[in-house]
């Protein structure tokens, strides 16, 4: 039976989100991370599937019209928040709000273009089931906004994930409003008359300082901020900040070396007369 299983999943993906929700982490990190949670519950629900099959046809129907789109919306909704603000880069409060707009602009003309299928699917409406919630059609569907990993003929129907999508953009909606409040009711770092401190060291070094004050709690700002303000006081360029982190995590032996190049230069400053 789909719906016992379906259940205990959806049960234990929620404990999951919830319990990576209690961390204090950038919202890239959890976003990532919260993303990934969500393919492996999307996974399990495919192996299933394949090894057990539907015991008929209206039981398929409510599998990809109400229970896939469940474990699919999340997976949309974290991994557009992951990709979102891992591409904002470096910029200032007026570029980062046009950029969260014209994301907000393109999740609002998705919804739009899709109003008729949601209508379908908020009303009830059951006509046309066999036709959008059945495999089979799935050649039929334009919408390709998912990895190419859950495009599977035998795990998809005609407008199974449109519907994930749209129940994912309206929390996407959300998220984008309130990242658009938030940046509107902070104070902007000042550009006006820049001050800038000669640095000597790689980009990544200065990424790691970053990293230490924002990890520390040294510095009361989020990390976007401390890299921002890092990037204008060295004059260099930190728009791939998250990046240069992630390959600090695969470093083999010493991963803090500039911290610990730190740490050595000031002990020496110490010892001297």
């Amino acid at each position: 039976m789909i719906i016992p299983f379906t259940n205990t999943l959806m049960e234990e993906l929620d404990k999951q989100i919830s319990h990576v929700e209690t961390f204090n982490l950038d919202i890239i990190t959890k976003s990532q991370r919260l993303s990934l949670i969500c393919k492996r519950a999307v996974d399990d629900l495919k192996f299933h599937i394949h090894s057990h099959g539907f015991k008929n046809t209206n039981e398929e129907i409510h599998f990809f019209k109400n229970l896939k789109p469940y474990f699919l919306s999340k997976l949309y909704y974290y991994d557009k928040v992951y990709k979102i603000e891992i591409n904002i880069g470096i910029s200032d409060s007026k570029a980062q709000i046009k950029y969260f707009k014209d994301e907000l602009r393109k999740v609002n003309n998705f919804c739009q273009n899709k109003k008729e299928i949601w209508t379908y699917y908020s009303k009830g409406k059951t006509d046309r089931d066999s036709q959008y919630f059945t495999r089979g059609n799935y050649g039929l569907s334009q919408d390709t906004d998912f990895d190419a990993t859950f495009i599977d003929p035998s795990f998809a129907s005609l407008h199974g994930k449109t519907i994930a999508r749209l129940r994912g953009s309206r929390d996407l909606i959300v998220y984008l409003n309130q990242r658009i409040k938030g940046i509107k009711s902070s104070p902007e770092i000042s550009r006006t008359e820049p001050f800038s401190l000669t640095f000597n060291g790689t980009p990544a070094e200065a990424i790691e300082l970053g990293y230490a004050l924002y990890k520390s709690k040294k510095v009361d700002n989020d990390i976007k901020q401390i890299i921002t303000a890092l990037s204008d006081l060295f004059g260099i360029d930190l728009k791939n900040f998250y990046q240069y982190f992630s390959n600090m995590k695969a470093r083999k032996g010493e991963r803090a070396k500039f911290m610990q190049l730190l740490k050595s230069s000031f002990e020496n400053a110490l010892d001297e007369d």
